[in-house]
């Protein structure tokens, strides 16, 4: 029986073997273009488009639809890098110009920008918060996704090393498991591939109860509960380096902590449920299209920040 289970297996994890080894997607002259970006520029194209056509559905004009997602998907960029500097004091302070260049992000970072952007929107266009953050979750757990793929690739986010036999290696010396931690040839857990196959089935989860009628908040709530588990979980799993502690616990297990408890108290304020919302499926398809030039773009922005490396991978 698990010989026939891990024989199934075995073709994904070949694949999963050989994006481990495609840290590198091409370079030109000093530059290095890693293949997360590619992910990256992929995630920000697929969100946007589904989070353009929600919006639209829900009535938000074309000019503030197209604003807010460009403003989204570049803007997160700045805040996804900042996040990390407080880590960072020590150096900052001894070499500030060759810390500022380490090629660097977190998607906590990201999560804080979008939702700042989105609270902004909302007050700013008087439209309901929880509208634009249900369409935010039902969107940004795609994208999410295919994001995680890229951190395969570049050997970031990996978890312990393992015995089980669905591990993953990496063999290349530039893979961050190999540069930082020194981890080559060495068995790991998979953990960005577990987290991208829950976001796929949270994405799922979330459209599938709002094209089911599901009350205004319900999707915004549901994700930061099951997310915020989830990420609490898989946390556990990951290579501990002791660098990010905050008191007892790292940085990223209090943030998932919050994220429950947010989630846990949006639930309990939106109770009892005053009934279903009413979806509308009824965007213009051919206004959505109108939006991929100006997403394709902004999206082009996303792939260059997080694939260009300079010199040698880490480094701008």
């Amino acid at each position: 029986m698990w010989y026939n289970v891990v024989a199934a297996t075995q073709p994904i994890q070949d694949a999963i073997q050989r994006l481990a080894g495609w840290t590198v997607l091409f370079r030109r002259g000093e530059y290095l273009f890693v293949t997360f970006g590619l992910f990256a520029g992929l995630a920000a194209l697929a969100a946007s488009v589904w989070a353009g056509w929600l919006l639209l559905a829900q009535g938000v004009p074309f000019v503030e639809a197209a604003a807010l997602l460009a403003g989204c998907l570049t803007g997160h960029l700045v805040v996804a890098r900042a996040f990390l500097l407080p880590w960072s004091l020590a150096s900052l302070r001894s070499r500030p110009l060759s810390t500022l260049r380490t090629v660097e992000f977190a998607s906590w970072g990201g999560f804080a920008a979008i939702a700042f952007a989105v609270g902004l929107y909302a007050w700013l266009s008087d439209r309901p918060m929880l509208d634009l953050t249900d369409v935010t979750v039902r969107s940004g757990t795609l994208g999410h996704a295919i994001g995680r793929l890229g951190c395969i690739s570049f050997g970031c986010c990996f978890g312990r090393p393992t015995k089980v036999a669905f591990a993953v290696c990496y063999h290349n010396s530039q893979a961050k498991a190999v540069r930082g931690a020194g981890l080559q040839g060495v068995p790991l857990l998979p953990v960005p591939l577990y987290e991208s196959v829950f976001l796929l089935a949270l994405f799922g989860l979330l459209n599938g109860i709002a094209f089911a009628g599901a009350a205004q908040g319900l999707p915004t709530a549901l994700y930061l509960i099951l997310y915020g588990g989830a990420r609490l979980f898989l946390e556990t799993l990951r290579y501990d380096d002791g660098g990010d502690k905050l008191g007892p616990l790292p940085r990223n297990y209090w943030l998932s902590l919050i994220t429950l408890a947010s989630g846990a108290g949006l639930l309990a304020a939106l109770m009892p449920f005053d009934g279903p919302s009413q979806p509308s499926l009824a965007a213009d398809w051919i206004e959505t299209l109108a939006l991929l030039p100006i997403l394709a773009a902004s999206s082009a922005v996303v792939f260059l920040a997080y694939a260009v490396h300079r010199g040698s991978l880490g480094r701008w």
